[in-house]
């Protein structure tokens, strides 16, 4: 089985080739990578790494060419709530029709599994959100994870590939530079507004169970070809949340708390003034309503089809997480 692995030195994308390395021979893994100074421990480890970019056919076909995979995971993307929408079109959408393209050159297409995201789904729901959920993207970002998984859809149906598509909500894990680390450092400076008391129900994946879930659909692919997963952990509101983040960091001084619309209209200004400062500001209306509102997802086809079990609970994946932030001096 050779695996190809575009992203592989991102959050997400790396815990998967963690896991795939821990199954198959690092000669079996080609990481497809933008920047080779990122990928030297792979190297070493004797996996196969081509540079190139999403955007980029003749790389990818390079690449593609070279290694002949079995199964190709795409985990790039640009998760940027601030970047045009032109340009994560280009990376997320159009980067996405490149790879199933370049696939298609092989003479025996291969296996693809594409990790898309929850945000294809509708910011506010009164129910457990299933894959036959609607579409309901909020910002650009979300747009253009819809874009990405409406190619490879049409690709599926008409018969150009088969592949499954992954949806995880809120990724947590060690190596995230981004999501966990901003949250961390609100609540270390004391920026994080706690809105409607922290009362708020939202969903995580650890990413070590998001890599198990994809090696679920590698070794069973007949079952899982043409279908959409939802996968996830645990369930935490933001008040536990807050509570054991701030007691790894000592904070002992509650978090502010803001009525909803209040903290709505805040969101809404600083965005304007971000805009005409061009500077991105740490509080907007999207970020309002993902720690204001319930968003819960139903894992069920996934455990039921392909038997996930999650592994790691809510405190064991903040707590690895905790312990590799304030190692790598974020927090």
């Amino acid at each position: 089985m050779k695996i190809m692995v575009t992203g592989g030195t991102g959050f997400v994308g790396s815990h998967i080739v963690d896991a795939l390395e821990e199954k198959y021979s690092g000669s079996d893994i080609l990481l497809f990578v933008r920047d080779m100074a990122k990928a030297e421990s792979r190297i070493r480890a004797g996996l196969t790494v081509h540079q190139g970019n999403i955007t980029d056919r003749t790389s990818l076909n390079l690449a593609i060419d070279d290694f002949h995979p079995d199964v190709v995971i795409h985990a790039a993307a640009l998760a940027d709530d601030w970047a045009p929408l032109t340009r994560l079109m280009e990376v997320n959408a159009q980067g996405t029709l490149n790879v199933i393209e370049a696939m298609t050159q092989l003479e025996s297409s291969p296996f693809l599994i594409h990790i898309s995201s929850s945000s294809v789904y509708p910011r506010v729901a009164s129910v457990y959100i299933s894959e036959e959920t609607p579409y309901g993207p909020y910002g650009n970002y979300h747009k253009s994870k819809v874009a990405a998984e409406k190619i490879v859809k049409d690709a599926i149906e008409k018969g150009v590939i088969e592949a499954s598509i992954l949806r995880p909500p809120n990724v947590m894990g060690s190596r995230d530079f981004t999501h966990m680390a901003k949250i961390s450092n609100a609540m270390k400076n004391g920026k994080f507004p706690m809105i409607r008391n922290g009362k708020a129900k939202q969903t995580w994946v650890a990413a070590e169970d998001l890599a198990q879930a994809v090696l679920l659909i590698i070794s069973q692919q007949r079952k899982a070809k043409g279908r959409i997963y939802n996968v996830k952990s645990f369930e935490i509101t933001v008040k536990d949340l807050y509570d054991q983040i701030a007691s790894r960091l000592d904070i002992s001084k509650p978090p502010k708390s803001y009525p909803y619309f209040l903290a709505y209209s805040v969101g809404f200004f600083s965005e304007i003034l971000g805009k005409l400062r061009g500077k991105r500001s740490t509080l907007n209306r999207y970020r309002v309503i993902k720690f204001s509102r319930d968003r819960l997802f139903d894992d069920s086809k996934i455990r039921s089809e392909l038997g996930y079990q999650p592994k790691w609970s809510a405190q064991e994946t903040i707590t690895k997480t905790m312990d590799w932030l304030q190692k790598e001096g974020i927090v």
